[in-house]
């Protein structure tokens, strides 16, 4: 029986189609690879932002004030948020807790803080333990709304150009629909949000979110 052998050339050729092949076969990994690799950095975006938006929205939508006792307060910056609110506690009571927050720009970092103890007119902005619940975060803003009257009627206005709310201080920014200023109330009617998120490994563009959380206290 003949055999027919591969000759030089046949050889060749099939090495030359395999390393083609071959080729393919890594490019279409790699990009495979990329692309999951993109959607991974996106996800984790998108779940840092949610966390963002949820955990201040459950700190900030109970928060109050009381025009009988000073040391219950709200005040706010474009760059940080201090405010009494409350919480279910471990035995399922309601307590009331100091919440604050603080965006480093420098360091591109949103911080929590949480106070147990007993409110302190004087420690509104400080006491209690930070830690920091989110990086790689850029430019974070913290805008107060209220219902204002305009010529269209009445509409929510933020006091963006201060950026500045402190509901022991009666000014512009704290009037209600009248253009009379809301004391006792002193709080906004709704806190809003911004900020954009980074992937440090730059594999996705960057992601902008914003919100408005309305406080939940009987006006």
């Amino acid at each position: 029986m003949n055999k027919k052998a591969f000759t030089l050339i046949e050889m060749l050729a099939v090495f030359a189609i395999l390393a083609i092949i071959g080729s393919s076969l890594s490019v279409i990994t790699s990009q495979i690879f990329k692309s999951y690799e993109r959607m991974r950095s996106s996800q984790t975006n998108i779940n840092l932002s949610r966390m963002i938006i949820q955990k201040i929205t459950n700190d900030v939508e109970n928060a109050f004030v009381s025009d009988l006792d000073t040391k219950f307060r709200f005040i706010g910056k474009n760059d940080s948020l201090n405010f009494n609110t409350f919480r279910t506690g471990e035995s399922g009571v309601p307590e009331v807790v100091e919440i604050g927050y603080e965006y480093d720009s420098s360091l591109q970092t949103l911080s929590r803080r949480i106070d147990l103890s007993d409110p302190d007119v004087n420690n509104v902005t400080s006491g209690g333990t930070t830690e920091v619940i989110a990086e790689n975060v850029t430019n974070f803003l913290f805008e107060y709304g209220y219902i204002a009257s305009t010529a269209t009627g009445a509409q929510f206005v933020y006091a963006s150009s201060t950026g500045t709310w402190d509901s022991n201080i009666e000014n512009f920014y704290n009037i209600d629909v009248g253009g009379d200023h809301k004391d006792p109330d002193g709080l906004p009617e709704t806190v809003r949000i911004s900020f954009t998120v980074s992937d440090p490994a730059g594999k996705v563009a960057d992601e902008s979110f914003k919100v408005s959380i309305f406080l939940l206290q009987d006006k």
